[in-house]
């Protein structure tokens, strides 16, 4: 079975794209070390757009944050290189 990579969530409490980076481990802290370049990236803050609990092994990019082109190719290259990853 092919685990999931991502998710688009539109639920009104998260709107958000969630990639699993590190599936099945909920142990891992390798979402956290993510999320923190991801929100470098695009310039956000998750905690203060968000208010659900983040999981470790997961990755939260609010859909607002993806607001212009430039956005999009940061995004854009950002999630070739997660997959890339992911799938070795």
């Amino acid at each position: 079975r092919k685990t999931k990579f991502a998710t688009l969530y539109g639920e009104m409490r998260y709107n958000c794209l969630i990639l699993h980076v590190d599936p099945g481990n909920l142990e891992s802290n390798k979402g956290k070390i993510i999320q923190k370049e991801i929100q470098e990236f695009l310039n956000f803050d998750i905690k203060q757009m968000r208010s659900f609990a983040l999981k470790k092994h997961e990755v939260f990019i609010p859909f607002e944050v993806i607001n212009s082109k430039e956005s999009i190719v940061i995004l854009k290259d950002f999630i070739r290189e997660q997959y890339y990853i992911f799938n070795k």
